[in-house]
């Protein structure tokens, strides 16, 4: 992971329209508890997209849920390029996508949204749940600075 970190470079940079990059703003609340790597706005699903290809990881690697009854985070997921099933169909359930608001000293819990859940893996960059949610991290707040 360190080694492909290196060889990125200017690669790193990530296209977002105006109104999408203040939903970087919600970038510590999308690493849910089980490290699932959650998504409800544009601009969340577009830095997930971003982080898989720098980092390669293959399709085969994870599977993408959207929450059950979640019309609208489903397409979103397959605009996106994903191919998405909703938590019933993948017998597994995401994490709650919790969002604190700065200002009000208030939560907002988010019925419309998705998850990225990933496999173990024996070999390639990201290999576990724990370093994509490190690498999504790293990514997002080197674009937002």
């Amino acid at each position: 992971m360190l080694h492909r970190a290196g060889e990125i470079g200017d690669d790193i940079a990530l296209e977002l329209e105006d109104e999408e990059w203040q939903h970087l703003e919600d970038l510590p609340y999308l690493i849910g508890a089980s490290r699932h790597v959650l998504m409800e706005q544009p601009g969340h699903i577009k830095l997930i997209r971003h982080v898989l290809e720098l980092f390669q990881v293959p399709d085969t690697a994870y599977r993408v849920i959207a929450k059950d009854g979640s019309g609208a985070a489903m397409q979103r997921l397959q605009e996106a390029g994903f191919t998405a099933q909703y938590e019933a169909e993948a017998k597994a359930q995401l994490d709650s996508f919790v969002v604190h608001l700065a200002g009000r000293d208030s939560q907002y819990q988010s019925k419309d949204y998705g998850g990225l859940v990933l496999s173990r893996q024996a070999d390639g960059i990201v290999r576990s749940g724990l370093e994509l949610a490190v690498v999504v991290l790293v990514v997002g707040t080197i674009t937002v600075i």
